[in-house]
């Protein structure tokens, strides 16, 4: 899928990345990946890694914000800081 219709429409340089779930992991799929997006994959394991609890814990207080922003205004469009 990714051969066929997504990979022609990326514009040169994008970095993709994977999320690591086992059916989009598999060998086939890492030997694709290596190929078409040499040192331009990242696994959200990586990344994930590198989120501190500090973070995380702002993270969540936003989304918790912006979720009660969300109710408040029936779900209308709202700009936030």
């Amino acid at each position: 899928m990714l051969q066929l219709y997504a990979v022609p429409q990326f514009p040169e340089g994008v970095i993709f990345q994977q999320d690591g779930a086992p059916p989009h992991y598999g060998n086939i799929v890492r030997e694709f990946l290596d190929t078409t997006f040499p040192q331009q994959w990242i696994e959200i394991t990586n990344v994930i890694h590198s989120v501190t609890p500090d973070v995380l814990t702002r993270v969540w207080e936003e989304l918790d914000y912006r979720l009660d922003a969300c109710r408040a205004t029936n779900g209308a469009h709202i700009e936030l800081p």
